[in-house]
């Protein structure tokens, strides 16, 4: 008999749970197939094989929550719609991530005159474009789903599309609930847009003149 030894080594990290993944869109268990639009052949990845059970797994994981789409654009895109319909909970926060990755606090300023401004690259244009139509159901034409796909590949564009709908959603629910932040599990100042961090200064920020949601 193999006597038992002790592990010195302990295991810290859990498999994240993958199976709701397990269905995919391709008629096989867990298989998953996403085109880019772009001609050429066809890459197989491969997440879970024998001895990288618990990285694999937690690579799947990884990629199917953060999408295909870069979180800076999600991020313009919230904050556009929350602007757009005066949402002032969602337009009050900000992502620490997009933080991380170069999104800055005039970019947010500057959101409802995107077209015109210089803050945003022609990727970051076209995508609000997008946001903007989806939010106003405004009419498109060829040059408009040119432009996009100039910058998106398909399943980039769906990701975005349901990301703006679910944002909407979420958005018209708060203002029902009439709710500020501070209110319900104040947690601190993680999130917060500047000059937000406390009910005190969230108080004093939105009686100023150019507080975004008076103009």
């Amino acid at each position: 008999m193999c006597p038992v030894m002790k592990n010195d080594y302990p295991v810290e990290l859990l498999p994240p749970d993958i199976s709701p993944y397990r269905r995919g869109n391709t008629g096989i268990d867990y298989v998953t197939t996403f085109d880019s639009g772009v001609a050429g052949p066809h890459v197989m990845i491969t997440a879970l094989v024998h001895g990288n059970e618990i990285c694999g797994a937690m690579t799947l994981d990884y990629l199917f929550r953060e999408g295909v789409l870069d979180h800076e654009i999600k991020e313009l895109c919230r904050v556009y719609v929350s602007r757009s319909v005066k949402c002032e909970y969602c337009g009050n926060q900000r992502s620490e991530k997009a933080r991380e990755l170069g999104v800055f606090e005039g970019q947010y300023d500057d959101l409802l005159n995107f077209e015109s401004s210089s803050v945003y690259d022609d990727r970051q244009k076209a995508a609000l474009a997008y946001a903007e139509a989806i939010a106003w159901h405004l009419d498109t034409d060829d040059v408009f789903w040119q432009r996009v796909h100039s910058h998106f590949t398909e399943p980039e564009l769906v990701e975005l599309g349901c990301f703006i709908g679910l944002t909407m959603g979420q958005q018209s629910w708060l203002r029902l609930l009439n709710i500020e932040h501070h209110e319900v599990m104040d947690q601190g100042a993680a999130a917060m847009a500047p000059g937000f961090e406390t009910a005190e200064a969230l108080a004093t920020t939105k009686e100023a003149d150019d507080y975004w949601a008076k103009i």
